[in-house]
């Protein structure tokens, strides 16, 4: 059918450089005002984006905070009147990311016509959401998946949040939500994707694989739902 391939063409200009556009886009309203005249959620914001280049490229683990405070250009002080330390800073990376994935959910949702169409464009997002800034989304996923950090509250809202919207298309095609270990089924299998898509940078097909992957899991789940031709 020739609806999936027009609405992939209708979002792809915001969905594949969905990191680079929306952070550059915050980096730079908050760049071209001075420090003196910064709000305090600003500045946070501009420390957690500049964060973002550190743990890029030096991992969680080798990260300091002395190389924040380099990149975003604040002092000590200021850091610390914003993050406790590094894994904080690395919580307010992670709270960027997933706004700015949700903001894409709801650009979608409010455009597609349905819910099992906006549940394929939705899913479109999130794996094209993998293709840029592979390093530092790899540390934001396994992070999150530990149960002890401070990311992890927030992976199970997101969870949800794609759960939610699951739901809305199994109660529009089958008249009912799906059985709760099925939807934890379906999460477990999402995120293992992520990760397996995160593993093997070298793999230029991961994505489309993924993508076919949970297609597979969802119709088996949701029965005789619609099927939309895969993007070539």
């Amino acid at each position: 059918m020739l609806i999936y391939k027009h609405k992939f063409r209708q979002f792809s200009h915001w969905i594949r450089p969905l990191t680079d556009v929306y952070m550059m886009y915050i980096l730079a309203a908050i760049m071209s005002t001075s420090s003196q005249s910064l709000s305090a959620h600003a500045t946070r914001q501009r420390i957690a984006l500049a964060s973002m280049a550190v743990f890029a490229d030096r991992g969680l683990k080798d990260a300091r905070v002395q190389d924040i405070l380099e990149a975003a250009g604040v002092s000590r002080r200021t850091f610390y009147r914003h993050f406790s330390d590094k894994h904080a800073a690395l919580e307010g990376v992670y709270l960027l990311t997933r706004d700015a994935l949700l903001d894409a959910f709801n650009s979608i949702e409010a455009a597609e016509e349905s819910a099992w169409t906006a549940l394929n464009s939705l899913l479109d997002a999130y794996f094209e959401f993998h293709r840029s800034d592979r390093g530092l989304l790899r540390i934001l996923v396994e992070e999150a998946l530990r149960s002890d950090s401070r990311l992890s509250p927030h992976r199970i809202q997101f969870r949800q949040t794609i759960l939610d919207r699951i739901d809305r298309a199994a109660v529009e095609l089958r008249g009912q939500a799906l059985d709760p270990y099925v939807g934890v089924a379906l999460m477990a299998a999402l995120e293992g994707l992520s990760l397996e898509i995160l593993r093997a940078p070298t793999d230029i097909h991961a994505i489309d694989r993924a993508r076919a992957a949970i297609r597979t899991l969802l119709g088996a789940a949701l029965g005789d739902a619609p099927r939309l031709q895969e993007a070539p």
